[in-house]
This record gives structure tokens, C-alpha cells and sequence, in this order.
């Protein structure tokens, strides 16, 4: 569902009301080869993403509220999409940019919730997950698991993933912006915890190779996008 939300009054620096803020932003953002902002889509009423399409039909995605008030981030996002960076503005010049971009978002609400969200995330990192079922616990195979698994399934029932290529996945395959403490916090909403695996020992002053993993409740189930 798509629906415009009503939109707030927004004023520049002098305090002086912008009477069209989407002309306003891109006054001040001048992209290249004459882009320009189409809309501005919010995706989901809660933990919100905002994208930018572009008049070429080009897709930004800006990240949650906090990454459309850093100007860093923005203008990152942008860079990134179209291969040029926007002016540089401070942090409080930046803000009437932001305000702007705000006010015109059209909410696309899926219906989908937060967890929801990262369950698909995880289908479509599960391509990335060992299949084969195998013991953390076996000195035969740790080594393996810490140096070469992005993901695997435990014989405990439980599934295994290494959260900085989850991370990884995210940001670059999905081109989500998100950090580690976001899905870390999201992988312990749906009930995963910390789990370090470490290689045996091959003598005594070996200094063997660990990596975290956050293992599933029991039964997890990775549903694989198809």
C-alpha cells in the first residue's frame, strides 16, 4: 500500500517556509547530469528505510532516519547509486535537506514487520549456508567451520552464522545500509545468540583460530528465496 503522507511545513535556515520542499532538496543536492529526485519512498510506518528514485529511474537507499539526517551518510548513499557525490554540507545546513526529503515521503507500508524483514534477509543469505548438517563440536571439522563457512546447520538443530558476512550480504547484495549492532540486535530478536567456535590445537604453544557464530533457537528454519 502506498498512500502520501500529509505533508509538514518545512523552513530553511532563515526560517522562511519552503513552499515546495522536493524542488528544494534538489536545488540544493544539484546532481549531476541534471538528475533529479523523483520521490521519496518510506518503507514501513516502524524502523523505517527511505529510498530515493531518481528521474533515470535510478534507486538510493538511504538507510533508516538517522542515516537521512547525517549528511555523510546521504551523501555516501548517493555516491554509491550514481557514481557522483553531492555538495558537502555541514551538519546544520544539511538538516533543512533532510526536512525536506521528510516531508515528502510517500509511505509504502508491506505489512511486513522488523523480524519479518530479517527472516528474508536470512532467505536470501542461505545460499550462502553450508548445507550439509555437521558437529560444532568435532575437531575434524572446526577448522574448516572457522575459516572457510559464511553459515552452516549445527546436528543440534540449530543454524550458524558468521555475522560480519551477514552483514556483508546485507549491505552489499541487498544494498541495505545497516551496521553490526543492527543485525546483530535483529538476529537476537528472532532468538539467535552468540556462539565462538575455535579450531583445535595442533601443539601446545598453537595459538588456534576463533570466529563468532550466532546460533538459531533449535529448529530455526532459513526459508531460501527461490
Amino acid at each position: 500500500m502506498t498512500r502520501v503522507q500529509e505533508k509538514l511545513a518545512v523552513v530553511d535556515e532563515d526560517k522562511e517556509r519552503i513552499g515546495d520542499p522536493l524542488a528544494h532538496a534538489n536545488s540544493k543536492l544539484g546532481l549531476k547530469g541534471g538528475l533529479k529526485i523523483e520521490r521519496v519512498i518510506k518503507r514501513s510506518a516502524d524502523d523505517s528505510l527511505y529510498d530515493l528514485e531518481l528521474t533515470d529511474e535510478t534507486v538510493v537507499a538511504l538507510g533508516g532516519s538517522a542515516d537521512v539526517m547525517n549528511p555523510r551518510k546521504f551523501e555516501a548513499a548517493i555516491a554509491d547509486a550514481t557514481g557522483h557525490a553531492p555538495p558537502w554540507y555541514g551538519a546544520k545546513k544539511f538538516r533543512e535537506v533532510a526536512a525536506c526529503v521528510f516531508s515528502v515521503a510517500e509511505l509504502v507500508d508491506s505489512g511486513a514487520s522488523r523480524d519479518a524483514v530479517t527472516r528474508g534477509w536470512l532467505g536470501d543469505f542461505g545460499s550462502r549456508i553450508e548445507s550439509k548438517i555437521v558437529d560444532v563440536h568435532d575437531p575434524a571439522i572446526r577448522t574448516t567451520l572457522v575459516n572457510k563457512y559464511f553459515g552452516f546447520h549445527g546436528v543440534d538443530g540449530c543454524v550458524y552464522i558468521r555475522l560480519s558476512d551477514f552483514e556483508a550480504h546485507v549491505r552489499q547484495h541487498l544494498r541495505v545500509p545497516t551496521t553490526t549492532r543492527d543485525v546483530a540486535a535483529r538476529l537476537a530478536r528472532l532468538g539467535f545468540e552468540p556462539h565462538r567456535v575455535q579450531a583445535p590445537r595442533r601443539s601446545r604453544e598453537d595459538r588456534p583460530a576463533k570466529r563468532r557464530f550466532w546460533r538459531s533457537p533449535v529448529g530455526f528454519v532459513v526459508e531460501e528465496d527461490s
